[in-house]
């Protein structure tokens, strides 16, 4: 009996020291680290300037009525003077949200190429709401909207979520004052849930 209960303890510990190997194994460490910020902040930056580049033309062709075709059946987009981007839906695309904030974002895998950063797709929605996605179109990964409070308290509010834990940033850019605010996710980190009601955009 006792021979039999050593047996077995020595078979559980065992077991314990081959999980914590699967585990050890499974690491982030294992996987390799996070490419550095700078990659990340080049491969914003890279896309603004790709971004900056295309918008006069698209501007210029996409005159201010067409814009109702993105908005929701019911539903009419704020009177405004100027828009200061237009959407442009695809890979390497960007959100232009309430005709002022270009939305765009950079990705990677930290399970397959940690080291490799790629630019995000952007669906737009409505004149408010959109989302990012990696390589499909159809897949939400992020979706984001911001909202008009400059009436009642005077802000912008910025959010967004995530249905991922891969590495994820995106910029906010506003194109009337060029100020931009970025938003990060760590590889293997579930994406928080982001909801910043004090950005560093002046109304209106």
């Amino acid at each position: 009996m006792v021979k039999t209960r050593v047996v077995a303890t020595l078979a559980i510990i065992a077991a314990l020291a081959c999980c914590q190997g699967l585990l050890a194994a499974s690491s982030p460490s294992a996987f390799g680290a996070r490419p550095p910020e700078s990659a990340v902040e080049t491969g914003l930056n890279r896309l603004q300037e790709t971004i900056a580049a295309r918008m006069p033309a698209l501007l210029a062709q996409h005159p201010r009525p067409q814009r109702q075709g993105i908005l929701e059946k019911g539903r009419s987009a704020p009177a405004r003077e100027k828009d200061f981007c237009f959407p442009v839906n695809g890979n390497n695309g960007t959100l232009c949200l309430l005709g002022r904030f270009e939305v765009f974002g950079v990705w990677d895998n930290p399970f397959a190429n940690p080291n490799d950063v790629f630019n995000a797709g952007a669906f737009q929605l409505t004149d408010e709401s959109g989302y990012l996605f990696f390589q499909d179109e159809l897949d939400i990964e992020i979706p984001i909207k911001i909202l008009d409070f400059c009436n009642s308290n005077g802000v912008f509010k910025v959010f967004a979520a995530g249905l991922t834990d891969f590495g994820v940033a995106f910029r906010v850019m506003d194109d009337k004052t060029g100020i931009h605010v970025d938003y990060t996710n760590d590889d293997f980190h579930r994406f928080d849930t982001i909801i910043d009601e004090a950005p560093p955009f002046p109304c209106p």
